[in-house]
């Protein structure tokens, strides 16, 4: 028997804000299930990104890493960060 990764959720402050900017950064269909509360990227062939409402996140705590792999990674920095990520280091 094997699993698969269906979806990967973040708790955060905007859900809808969050997951437009995730679906522009890399692609995806934006599925508000529970506008303001739950909202989830379908994307095909990945896992799907959920990003749910909490009301007061914990600083250091329920972080997630997500990891992604390009043909051209300057490219997709430089074109992330024009959709308003900020570069942290490498």
């Amino acid at each position: 028997m094997s699993v698969e990764l269906a979806m990967v959720t973040i708790d955060c402050v905007d859900p809808d804000g969050l997951a437009q900017w995730w679906a522009d950064a890399v692609g995806g269909e934006v599925n508000a299930v529970a506008p303001g509360d739950f909202v989830m990227i379908t994307r095909q062939g990945g896992p799907a990104l959920g990003f749910q409402k909490v009301p007061d996140p914990t600083p250091g705590k329920n972080k997630v890493h997500l990891d992604f792999h390009g043909a051209d990674k300057e490219a997709e920095v430089a074109r992330l960060v024009g959709l308003g990520a900020r570069e942290t280091g490498r």
